[in-house]
């Protein structure tokens, strides 16, 4: 069984729409709200629908660039529970980091609850061991572990050309930070 042929006048139109797509997850980095890509995704699928010809391809690109966005901005801002004080449990899933400052550990807890309820994505743990106290032998990766920690929400960058702290743990899917 043959495919019927892509009619040549329409074969540029998918790259120019991946390009489209592209722009928008660029712009959707630095949106600061979900309502402008929404309304210009629905604006240009309606233009789409309604206008024939060049107008008809411009919508559609329009339309890519606007769904990039939307996507994209939706990723960068997952659904977060409320600051504060949370029975956490959760699976370590990271060697214990031991960073500069003695006594601190830092992991990736995966399968995260807080006060009984599942978290979208995986958890930042920042603890601090007293002078005295050693790191337990059983907390290792694979671990479940139950505590009680304060939620914070990671902040990101604070100046032009600063550290997003954020935005990297969003590209490994942590959403939430705890302490304690």
């Amino acid at each position: 069984m043959t495919r019927p042929a892509t009619p040549p006048a329409l074969r540029w139109l998918l790259p120019v729409m991946t390009l489209g797509l592209i722009l928008g997850v660029m712009l959707g980095r630095g949106a600061e709200s979900w309502l402008p890509p929404l309304a210009a995704l629905s604006a240009s699928l309606l233009a789409a629908c309604l206008f024939p010809g060049r107008r008809r391809v411009f919508a559609l690109i329009l339309a890519s660039a606007a769904l990039g966005t939307l996507v994209t901005w939706h990723a960068n801002h997952p659904d977060l529970p409320a600051e504060g004080e949370y029975v956490v449990s959760g699976v370590v899933l990271d060697e214990l980091l031991s960073a500069d400052d003695p006594g601190r550990i830092v992991t990736r807890l995966g399968d995260v609850t807080l006060n009984g309820a599942p978290l979208s994505g995986d958890a930042w743990w920042t603890s601090y061991l007293d002078a005295d106290e050693t790191l337990p032998d059983w907390l290792r990766p694979g671990a479940r572990v139950t505590f009680t920690a304060e939620a914070y929400h990671p902040q990101g960058r604070s100046n032009p050309h600063g550290y997003d702290f954020r935005q990297a743990l969003l590209q490994d899917g942590i959403i939430l930070g705890l302490y304690g």
